[in-house]
């Protein structure tokens, strides 16, 4: 069914379910902010494929609500059956509040597997007056003829040697959390959770390496397993055997009443309605902020050794990408953002432990860079010239950890107000890196630093400054996060997190600008220590020249000079270390000279 047809074909479905509205998130039975293709439910029906996005249908309009990443893609992607509602913009109202402006007794249908509790309470707060219908079956999916089969990948253990904690600790870890909550049992759904839990990973979703599944940890210390057993090998399977019953993913309702007595802890975010409803069947659930969550966002020293070592490889497939890239703008040779992005994942894909991209690179030249998630396509892309910058924001999922890195560059002669605006989020960069800050700081308190001075200038991104990294997981990874608005769920930064620093600006039909280093926390020497606090401080981890030649040095204070030179003299010598390529040390050489000495030729050259 071709995507004007499908819009009519679910609300004659309303029709038949005597529904008002539809309620379709762009999430999947767990949550994922990546779902796998089968659950792309949004995609399907409105043609907008960003992450986030939640689609509202009546017999009347059809509404998509997302956020500043992507405004410009929406634009692009949506057509005219569709209404943009831009989140946090004036003028347009959240989806509670457009909710609670419907009629009284409307019929509001919902699908109970892909909402969750904190979804649900917060539309039945905000519109009282809806009659919230759960519908069984989605009713996107029998007009969607095309729609994908679901994941089976195959399942592989995480050695030790890379996790740095048994499965079996990290079990006896939530039993105690058990133990302290006086609770009986705890379900997680959500699927980095899981993988990471027991030392699993998989492939359901792009990019992200999990796999399909539920887990109930008793008090005892059972555990249970609910995915698809027939993609579990006997490795697998036997690494967490002696304290695990395995149980087809199906089967997860039918045996939640043997499960799950007493009072049973989860996690309302990301727990489905479907779920919650048969656990108050026959226990008592109560909401708990996801230990395992917690516990997964302060790196141990073996994963935090990791996070270094890959990022060492992964910038040698940067660096090695930019100076093959540049050669080529060079010698005049035609190079698109699709071509450039499958060249750069050939880079990666030659070095230790490589798994697969963390995301589809964003490959963007000229305006296409003002499209937060841009994703370019083999037949539409633009061709990259001397006369536009191009930012590539990419990553690698590596068996020791996971890379996040943006560099916008430019083969030609930069205009001066790219040059302003490139040193301003420069300028933001080096702020937040260079931070310190008390415990129990969360990230909304420093976004501030990263847009103060894009500020002075009357200037500003609509995204957030940063957010977690999982470790050979998802790209993004709470509960930490560094933005404008404080969350109830945020928890503090430790010594162990790692997060993305990626101050940005764009230019909707112009240009689009950002720098991203992953950082990752830890402790600070600080002179004094009031009321005994610790104090903390950020590492760069990322290894990758920052383009000189966009950096305007007289909007730069000495002390910013000497963290751009210091940062390059770090990125030259770990690098240089880690390959053998003649030509790309020189490179190296190059774009790692000290900034005045870069000025000063650029001068020369010029003159």
């Amino acid at each position: 069914m071709k995507l004007k047809e499908l819009l009519p074909a679910v609300r004659r479905l309303m029709k038949q379910h005597d529904l008002a509205a539809y309620y379709v998130p762009s999430t999947d039975p767990h949550n994922c902010e990546y779902t796998p293709d089968c659950f792309m439910r949004v995609a399907a029906l409105s043609g907008f494929t960003g992450s986030a996005g939640t689609v509202i249908v009546t017999l009347e309009e059809a509404l998509l609500w997302t956020d500043g990443r992507y405004f410009v893609q929406a634009d692009k992607e949506l057509n005219d059956d569709w209404k943009l509602m831009k989140l946090s913009v004036p003028g347009f109202p959240t989806v509670s509040k457009w909710c609670s402006d419907l009629p009284e007794g409307t019929r509001f249908g919902y699908d109970p597997y892909v909402m969750t509790v904190t979804q649900y309470e917060t539309l039945s707060k905000a519109a009282e007056k809806l009659a919230l219908t759960p519908v069984e079956g989605n009713l996107v999916d029998p007009c969607w003829t095309t729609r994908p089969a679901t994941p089976n990948s195959t399942i592989f253990e995480l050695e030790p040697n890379f996790s740095g904690k048994l499965a079996s600790e990290k079990v006896k870890d939530v039993v105690e959390n058990l133990e302290k909550t006086k609770a009986d049992a705890v379900i997680f759904s959500a699927l980095d959770d899981i993988a990471w839990l027991l030392n699993l990973r998989g492939a359901d979703i792009e990019c992200t390496p999990v796999f399909l599944s539920y887990v109930i940890v008793t008090k005892t210390g059972g555990v249970h397993l609910f995915t698809d057993l027939s993609r579990l090998p006997a490795e697998p399977r036997k690494a967490i055997a002696q304290f695990t019953t395995f149980h087809e993913y199906d089967s997860l309702l039918q045996k939640l009443p043997d499960l799950c007595k007493g009072k049973v802890l989860f996690d309302e975010r990301n727990t489905s309605m479907a779920v919650h409803n048969s656990l108050k069947e026959h226990c008592r659930p109560v909401h708990d902020q996801s230990s395992v969550s917690i516990a997964k966002a302060c790196k141990n020293k073996v994963e935090g050794e990791g996070f270094v070592s890959c990022h060492v490889r992964d910038g040698v497939a940067l660096a090695s990408y930019l100076q093959w890239l540049e050669n080529e703008m060079q010698a005049g040779k035609k190079i698109t953002e699709s071509s450039g992005a499958n060249k750069l994942e050939w880079f990666r894909s030659q070095q230790d432990h490589f798994v697969s991209l963390s995301f589809p690179s964003i490959s963007s030249s000229g305006p296409n860079a003002a499209i937060i998630h841009y994703r370019p396509e083999t037949e539409s892309c633009r061709t990259l010239t001397k006369d536009e910058m191009y930012l590539i924001d990419s990553g690698g999922q590596y068996k020791d950890g996971t890379t996040d890195v943006t560099r916008t560059v430019c083969f030609g002669t930069p205009k001066p107000k790219e040059i302003e605006a490139f040193t301003l989020v420069l300028k933001g960069v080096i702020a937040l890196n260079t931070a310190v800050f008390p415990a129990e700081t969360t990230g909304n308190r420093l976004d501030t630093l990263a847009r103060q001075s894009l500020w002075k200038y009357g200037l500003d991104y609509m995204h957030g400054t940063g957010h977690g990294v999982g470790h050979f997981l998802g790209v993004h990874e709470g509960p930490i996060g560094i933005g404008t608005r404080p969350s109830p769920i945020a928890k503090p930064l430790k010594e162990g997190n790692v997060v993305s620093n990626e101050p940005g600006f764009y230019l909707e039909g112009e240009m689009g600008i950002r720098i991203e280093n992953l950082e990752i926390v830890r402790k600070a020497e600080t002179k004094y220590k009031f009321s005994n606090i610790q104090y903390y401080t950020m590492e760069t981890l990322t290894m990758c020249p920052i383009e000189a030649k966009l950096v305007d040095v007289s909007l730069l204070t000495p002390d910013e000079v000497q963290w751009f030179d210091n940062y390059h003299k770090k990125v030259l010598s770990t690098l240089s270390a880690a390959t053998t390529d003649a030509s790309l040390k020189k490179w190296l050489a190059v774009k790692c000279a000290p900034l005045r000495t870069t000025q000063d030729n650029k001068k020369r050259k010029h003159a």
